[in-house]
């Protein structure tokens, strides 16, 4: 009786082993493919998605974002992002993870989040973006900075 309970915890633990180890593969490939298709995105449109340009930011947003950007509070987080100053470079992109399939306003789309520590005039800033990947493109859904130099310990604007 003793023999088959242990045997039964030592398939269970192999099978748990088994299924982290399976997970952590899925993850890595999603990972590495989702950099790959983004990270020609973020080289071209970073410098406008933090130029603190909204004008030039608006057409990249998803439609739940621009909303969230006119309200009071998105106003404020915007003037907040624009104390880093001119945006000067960005270290490795990392990715952070997805979600598929989500309704969005007007679409669906996969959600796809990528975290990247970014270098301005006045300091660096830890920049977590969530982009609404389209057939052609994507859409910046989600904007998150954390830096010393912005005024509020965190300040961000996602839906």
């Amino acid at each position: 009786m003793a023999n088959t309970a242990l045997r039964t915890i030592g398939y269970l633990l192999v099978g748990a082993i088994i299924l982290a180890a399976g997970t952590a593969v899925w993850f890595g490939i999603n990972a590495s493919r989702n950099t790959d298709i983004a990270q020609p995105y973020f080289e071209e449109q970073l410098p406008v998605i933090v130029g603190w340009d909204y004008q030039k930011l608006e057409p990249l947003l998803s439609s739940s974002l621009k909303a969230a950007f006119r309200s009071h509070e998105g106003q404020q987080a915007f003037q907040q992002f624009s104390q880093l100053g001119q945006f000067e470079s960005f270290e490795q992109l990392q990715y952070v993870g997805a979600d598929s399939q989500v309704a969005i306003g007007d679409g669906v789309y996969d959600l796809l989040r990528f975290s990247l520590l970014g270098h301005f005039r006045e300091g660096d800033a830890r920049v977590l973006i969530t982009l609404a990947q389209t057939e052609t493109s994507f859409l910046v859904h989600g904007l998150s900075l954390r830096s010393d130099v912005l005024a509020a310990p965190e300040a961000e604007s996602q839906r």
